[in-house]
């Protein structure tokens, strides 16, 4: 692992010329040569070809047949065609083929990713595929009870479904190293990334080593002036206990990232101080958790070595893939982009996924020539301590 002085090194490798979109990037060549490459562009996919799998776990924290998906670096020319993903019954092309072949010659590090609430365990898909495009494993769970579908039809009590989803991305984790996909062997079991984004961060924030507080929250939430998320996320309470069963920190964890966190005041206080190897994404004009309030906060309670990059007139759903829906702008009118005061949203995914490679490629110590150099990304503005 990445001593974390040198993780902050990666910032290098992002450079002040524009980047290229996942979207707009060259599909990943299925016929090319895997062999591991010294460095390669974090803007652009990698050299390995990208499989998909789906599995299923059966029983996790009291919910039956929870879903997950896996992105990771294939053979190329096996498996099926390419495979598609699908957000409210629309579908959207993938660049990874479905029941690939994994290629035992990459470097085969976890990954795992924790959707936000009213999100759904593909909507980062681009980001996911990115990563496995550079050797990475890529696991994410659906979040039972907070995913689009169940949080629109439905607004009681998210503390019980908050407080399992920690548990969750360790099941999901656990099972792809017990070998859920046959031929597909993380090379280091014992250490694994965790990116979150939004109600997902906070769930990252858990696994990586944050203690949640039920108290802390109905106190926050209780104020004359409640933070904004008291309202999207409602009423939340849950037992001691269950923080115990479901929340507790995992220690294979050294790497965190991010995507627009808050809700600091539903943690023990000091506890974040312990996320390893932390990085912030934080986009100024978010109108879901407010950057100042609830982004800015969360990057202050962390410790040191850690970085922030701020997205300027970026929102809360630009590193995702959610802006694809045709309904999106109706809960998320950053996907409006220019038209409704906002950058691009395409802009931001791409920078951001550039960002995610850069910095998990750095801290796990997939590719050295991630810590080589430190420039800012044009309309990103950076901090670091």
């Amino acid at each position: 692992m990445t001593h974390p002085t040198r993780a902050l090194a990666v910032l290098g490798l992002i450079g002040v010329t524009a980047c290229t979109s996942a979207d707009d990037a060259d599909p990943v060549d299925t016929d090319t040569d895997t062999t591991p490459v010294a460095y390669a562009d974090p803007g652009a996919p990698g050299p390995y070809p990208v499989g998909l799998r789906t599995i299923t776990l059966p029983d996790v924290a009291g919910y039956a047949d929870v879903p997950v998906e896996v992105w990771y670096p294939a053979v190329a020319s096996t498996g099926g065609p390419k495979g598609a993903y699908t957000f409210l019954g629309v579908d959207f092309p993938a660049e990874a083929w479905r029941d690939a072949l994994p290629d035992p010659t990459a470097p085969r590090q976890l990954v795992a990713f924790s959707h936000g609430l009213g999100g759904v365990r593909q909507q980062n898909y681009t980001m996911c595929e990115r990563l496995a495009s550079f050797g990475f494993i890529v696991v994410a769970p659906e979040h039972p009870g907070t995913t689009t579908l169940e949080y629109l039809s439905s607004f009681g009590n998210l503390g019980p479904a908050l407080v399992r989803r920690p548990f969750t991305v360790r099941a999901a984790v656990d099972a792809v190293i017990d070998g859920a996909i046959d031929g597909l062997v993380p090379a280091d079991p014992d250490h694994y990334a965790v990116i979150g984004h939004s109600l997902g961060a906070l769930t990252a924030m858990a696994v990586a080593g944050g203690r949640m507080s039920g108290p802390g929250y109905e106190a926050a939430c209780g104020a004359d002036d409640p933070p904004k998320a008291c309202r999207l996320i409602g009423p939340l309470t849950y037992d001691a206990a269950d923080v115990d069963t479901y929340a507790t920190p995992d220690d294979r964890v050294v790497a965190t990232i991010l995507q627009s966190p808050g809700g600091l005041y539903g943690f023990e206080d000091g506890t974040l101080a312990a996320l390893p190897e932390p990085l912030v994404l934080g986009a100024t004009l978010d109108t879901v958790l407010d950057y100042e309030d609830e982004t800015v906060p969360v990057f202050d309670a962390l410790a040191a070595p850690t970085a922030m990059a701020t997205f300027e007139g970026a929102g809360h759903y630009g590193y995702t893939n959610m802006c694809d829906l045709s309904v999106a702008s109706l809960f998320a009118p950053d996907c409006d982009g220019a038209d409704a005061g906002f950058v691009d949203p395409l802009d931001v995914r791409a920078k951001a996924n550039r960002l995610v490679v850069a910095w998990i490629g750095a801290t796990l110590g997939q590719n050295a020539a991630f810590e080589d150099d430190l420039v800012a990304l044009e309309g990103v503005d950076w901090q670091t301590r």
